[in-house]
């Protein structure tokens, strides 16, 4: 009996004394590289005519081998141009978008709330064992966007002019600058020190709107529009002949698919640094 209490005792004190996974504090910086998925981009994964770099900073709490939540603010340059479409061949839809002729920029704010989950055991800053892993995020927040054109050397801000007549008596209302967003990750996290973590990540963002280049339903009638919007929403006199153009850009023609919501495409990589002392605790034994 004495001998079996004895090996139950130490049996109990190696399990209770065995590394156990403590949750973990980290801020970092990213860097992230974007492309628009719009009305005036919309043929092409990779079109390097609209690539932007951007950059951003996170929060993470790691709370358990397989979970983290991460708090976000990135800044991205978005941006596109009818004028860079491939195919031009007649009557093809790259031929309808460059005789569109339109383009924006705008920058984008985004705020969001991610939930990682790990595809195995991974303990932040940790390096002999658990020290990478794959994994998959999907999150919820904000972005707030004002898109804007140049126009004789000038740009102006879109939503207010209302290009698609938006705001005025007949059209529908002008649109929300600040909608949802929807950002999904797909990446690897791995521990670089017992301090700094490094980050690799490809993914989309889902946003709440049509509008992220001012382009979404149909030419509106330039007579109901002030001189200026109505040469900035119309601007395939530029590029070809009235003879082409005329019928395409007609009142009530098609200028943009509501039916297909904007987006953006991000690639990124960050650095992280531990804000917590430990990464891990040992239990204290308990002797019965």
């Amino acid at each position: 009996m004495g001998i079996n209490s004895n090996v139950i005792a130490q049996y109990s004190f190696a399990k209770s004394n065995r590394l156990v996974f403590t949750p973990v504090h980290e801020a970092g910086a990213l860097l992230v590289f974007n492309q628009q998925r719009s009305d005036i981009n919309n043929q092409y994964i990779i079109d390097l005519s609209s690539i932007n770099a951007g950059f951003g900073l996170y929060y993470r709490y790691t709370f358990s081998y397989f979970t983290a939540i991460e708090a976000s603010v990135t800044y991205y340059r978005v941006e596109g141009a009818d004028r860079f479409v491939k195919d031009k061949t007649p009557k093809s839809n790259g031929w309808y978008r460059y005789i569109r002729n339109l383009s924006f920029r705008t920058d984008v704010v985004e705020a969001a709330a991610h939930f990682d989950v790990h595809a195995k055991k991974y303990q932040p800053f940790k390096l002999d064992k658990h020290r990478w892993t794959p994994y998959i995020s999907g999150g919820v927040g904000v972005v707030y966007f004002n898109p804007k054109a140049n126009y004789e050397g000038k740009w102006y801000s879109l939503q207010p002019l209302g290009t698609e007549g938006q705001g005025r008596p007949g059209y529908s209302p002008k649109y929300a600058r600040t909608v949802w967003a929807a950002p999904v990750r797909l990446g690897i996290k791995a521990n670089l020190t017992d301090h700094v973590n490094l980050q690799y990540f490809f993914g989309y963002t889902f946003v709440g709107t049509d509008y992220l280049d001012d382009v979404s339903t149909v030419y509106a009638d330039p007579k109901d529009l002030d001189d200026l919007t109505a040469a900035i929403a119309m601007r395939a006199d530029e590029v070809i002949g009235e003879e082409y153009y005329g019928r395409i850009t007609a009142p009530g023609e098609q200028r943009g698919d509501p039916g297909d919501k904007d987006g953006y495409w991000t690639m990124g990589i960050s650095l992280s640094f531990k804000l917590t002392s430990s990464t891990g605790r040992i239990k204290c034994a308990r002797w019965r």
